[in-house]
């Protein structure tokens, strides 16, 4: 976890202060507590999540510069797989109860603590003009 929470950190040192990025982690299958928005054109999936994210994710919105609304989607297969980019702007819609977990700190936050309490979710990083957040089983840190 310490590679991805540095390659976070790449990335957030490279944020804008009005550029918001969702990343939601997770094993085995697509969490059932997301939907895809689809883009046209829809960036490439399928790229590891290593320290080249930054680029490959520079590239994806310059495609297409709607890709930054939603969470980009980050899986792998077993625990020993690697994480690779499975989706781009999912919205995410987990039904977790977290009201007495952390106080109300806008949409995006809430989510990404809500979308970490689900099973097979790993981890989700918030990204903003704060920092960077690392959310686990409802529970958010700063980076």
């Amino acid at each position: 976890m310490e590679r991805i929470d540095y390659t976070v950190k790449l990335l957030a040192a490279d944020v804008s202060e009005q550029s918001t990025r969702i990343l939601c982690l997770y094993t085995g299958g697509l969490p059932g507590d997301c939907a895809p928005m689809p883009r046209d054109p829809a960036p490439a999936v399928g790229a590891p999540f290593d320290e080249r994210f930054a680029g490959v994710l520079a590239d994806a919105t310059q495609l297409n510069p709607a890709v930054h609304d939603g969470a980009i989607m980050i899986g792998r297969r077993g625990l020993h797989s690697a994480y690779m980019i499975s989706g781009w702007s999912f919205r995410l819609f987990a039904k977790s109860q977290t009201f007495s977990i952390e106080t109300n700190r806008g949409s995006a936050f809430n989510s990404c603590i809500a979308m970490s309490m689900i099973d097979g979710v790993d981890v989700l990083y918030l990204i903003s003009k704060v920092g960077a957040e690392k959310c686990v089983r409802g529970k958010s840190v700063l980076l």
